[in-house]
């Protein structure tokens, strides 16, 4: 289940071998983006050839914001301090909350609104383990025949029964440039 909460370093040093995040990249339309592995590793259940969303992990002594803002550069090749009217986050609806994500690793979970240019997201160039597949809804994910990436799976069905990924279109009166500052804000409030 995912649990709104921010939980402790010393907690999470007792019972997680990682701690990373899972990304879910929202389109005007309420669709997430969808994402092809071209990777493995093990230790946070990605397989090559899965399709996901976008999940980076923390590296030693990295805070969850900028594990954030880290794997979307990476990830996508477009840097959030760069573009910053692309990448946006509701402060009071972005952040889901933790759960776990495979035995052994923590999953802290947010929403990101994508207000840019969807030509400028296909044609970016990251790092090279991921692909973009295309926008697609949560709940198809899940009923599909698509072979999803196991902790990715988990986590869309958590927030799905707990009615998180309902509504996702946004509302551009309340929504911030995502910055490590802005989510450093979100967290403050637990």
């Amino acid at each position: 289940m995912v649990e709104r909460c921010i939980s402790s370093p010393q907690e999470i040093a007792e019972r997680y071998k990682k701690v990373g995040v899972v990304i879910f990249l929202v389109n005007s339309e309420g669709k997430i983006l969808l994402v092809q592995e071209h990777s493995e590793n093990p230790n946070t259940g990605k397989e090559s050839g899965t399709l996901g969303v976008i999940c980076e992990t923390s590296r030693e002594g990295e805070r969850w914001e900028e594990t954030v803002v880290r794997g979307l550069s990476e990830e996508l090749g477009i840097d959030p301090g760069v573009e910053k009217e692309v990448f946006m986050i509701d402060p009071e609806g972005c952040f889901l909350g933790e759960t776990l994500f495979i035995e052994g690793v923590l999953a802290r979970v947010i929403v990101i609104h994508w207000r840019g240019d969807d030509r400028e997201l296909f044609s970016a160039k990251g790092d090279g383990e991921i692909s973009i597949v295309g926008w697609e809804r949560p709940a198809f994910l899940i009923s599909s025949p698509l072979k999803i990436r196991r902790g990715v799976e988990k986590v869309i069905q958590e927030c799905l029964a707990g009615g998180l990924l309902e509504g996702l279109t946004f509302n551009r009166g309340i929504l911030k440039p995502l910055s490590v500052t802005n989510l450093e804000e979100i967290t403050e409030s637990f």
